[in-house]
């Protein structure tokens, strides 16, 4: 071994103590991969550099690095590129890996991924009917065990950042369960508060919670890396009197604004929005399936941004989302989760791939839409569309390091030719081999780190077995 590799290790392992680095190539001369015994402790990751990885900045200044590294400290992202050599400091090899930004979900009602798969073909087991059974028996445990399985899930499928649609919040005890689960799995969020399931249409939400939410947790730090929103019902779901005072609340905080929007059946309700003066760059919609050429129009001018689901949108019955339509008309478009009670999963590379498919059947071209242009979807698209990509969306010196590595030897995704094609087209979450969120890592060697996930599915399994029997 050499001199250099001998001061990177005794480097690391000083400046990172806990840090679970298991399938990074850092090994014990006596006992294989370092790091089992110490990963189950989330901790910062002082000062290294991912070594060796084909890196995808997403950053145009930066473009692609067919071998490159990445320099972290003290969870920023200090320098990118070919062979960096800071004095004194640790190496993680990635070397047959594919560094990139972590994935960016922008819309998922994690509150509903304890009830996976229970979405059925009968009329009353459909999901619109099924959440709205099941969400009244929800206690505050029951949305920090489903909350907290489907941000396991997120980690280990390569999602660095989520957007919590919480549209079933009961009371404070309920906001904080969710909360918890968040600050819990270290991952970076948009909590959007929302009224609970069986609100009355004429019923606001509890703008007195919000502003505790916003004061207990966001300003005084406690939320960590958990920033506040506001999941409205909108004209479509909600009297005037309800959503403008629900608009009002959240423009007096400053907190950004989300409404699903056109899932089903065309409505005017973009264009109510609209004339009302209530669209803009703080507000997103989500779905808008039935949005017409004037709403897109009026979405690009306002600066209001869309979130779809691919996958949910399907399964739904609703159709094809307006991926190129969006995007030709100059609205910001990202991707999202929606739930996994209907899809099943929380895997954002099937939701790349059926963005690229039906762009393509639209299109009637084979790629019409190119996978890097897929890939920013999923990471500085959607950045932007969570008003962070001044923060993350990029391998960026000066941003948050979180990154994810993708193994490119894999049976499924070797051998290596175009590194966005095989993320985009060929990688699974099984291929997800290290996660990181603003330096410390979540998901190493292919297993989470400080996280018992037999625990939490059990936790979750009794959750919902609970609620069925209270529903």
């Amino acid at each position: 071994m050499s001199e250099h590799h001998q001061l990177t290790r005794r480097g690391f392992l000083g400046a990172t103590g806990a840090l679970g680095v298991a399938g990074l190539g850092l090994r014990d001369r006596d006992h294989g991969p370092l790091g089992h015994h110490r990963a189950r402790r989330l901790n910062r990751g002082g000062e290294f550099v991912v070594r060796g990885a084909t890196v995808l900045t997403m950053d145009p200044a930066l473009g692609d690095l067919p071998t490159g590294d990445v320099h972290v400290r003290d969870g920023e992202i200090v320098d990118v590129g070919p062979d960096l050599r800071p004095a004194g400091v640790a190496d993680l090899d990635a070397k047959g890996m594919i560094a990139l930004p972590g994935l960016v979900e922008t819309h998922w009602h994690l509150w509903t991924s304890s009830a996976r798969g229970l979405s059925g073909a009968e009329s009353e087991r459909t999901y619109v009917p099924l959440i709205r059974s099941l969400g009244p028996a929800y206690e505050p445990e029951d949305i920090y065990r489903a909350v907290r399985l489907g941000l396991a899930e997120g980690i280990a499928s390569g999602i660095t950042t989520v957007h919590d649609w919480s549209h079933n919040l009961r009371g404070p005890e309920w906001t904080d369960a969710g909360l918890r689960a968040h600050v819990d799995s270290g991952t970076r969020a948009r909590f959007s508060y929302g009224g609970p399931q069986g609100q009355a249409e004429e019923a606001p939400i509890h703008v007195a919670e919000v502003e505790r939410v916003q004061r207990e947790w966001i300003a005084s730090g406690r939320a960590g890396l958990v920033t506040l929103g506001l999941a409205v019902r909108g004209p479509d779901a909600s009297a005037p009197s309800a959503y403008r005072v629900e608009w009002e609340a959240a423009r007096a905080l400053g907190v950004p604004i989300t409404m699903h929007a056109l899932p089903r059946e065309p409505t005017d309700a973009v264009q109510v929005l609209g004339r009302e003066g209530l669209l803009g760059s703080d507000v997103q919609l989500v779905h808008g399936i039935y949005a017409t050429a004037a709403d897109r129009d009026l979405m690009a001018s306002t600066g209001t941004t869309l979130s779809v689901s691919p996958a949910s949108e399907l399964l739904f019955g609703w159709g094809a989302p307006q991926i190129t339509e969006m995007l030709d008309a100059g609205v910001g478009l990202s991707l999202s989760i929606d739930n996994t009670m209907l899809v099943g999963h929380a895997d954002p590379f099937t939701g790349m791939r059926l963005a690229l498919s039906l762009a393509a059947v639209k299109l009637g071209v084979e790629l019409a839409f190119p996978p890097r242009r897929v890939l920013e979807l999923a990471t500085i698209d959607g950045a932007r569309d969570l008003g962070l990509d001044d923060r993350i969306g990029s391998l960026t010196p000066g941003k948050r390091a979180d990154l994810i590595l993708v193994r490119a030897g894999d049976v499924n995704t070797g051998p290596l030719a175009d590194p966005v094609s095989t993320v985009v087209r060929s990688a699974q979450p099984a291929n997800v081999d290290t996660v990181m969120v603003d330096g410390r890592i979540l998901k190493s060697g292919g297993c989470l780190v400080g996280a018992d996930t037999e625990q939490i599915v059990a936790d979750a399994a009794a959750s919902i077995a609970a609620i069925r029997r209270r529903a």
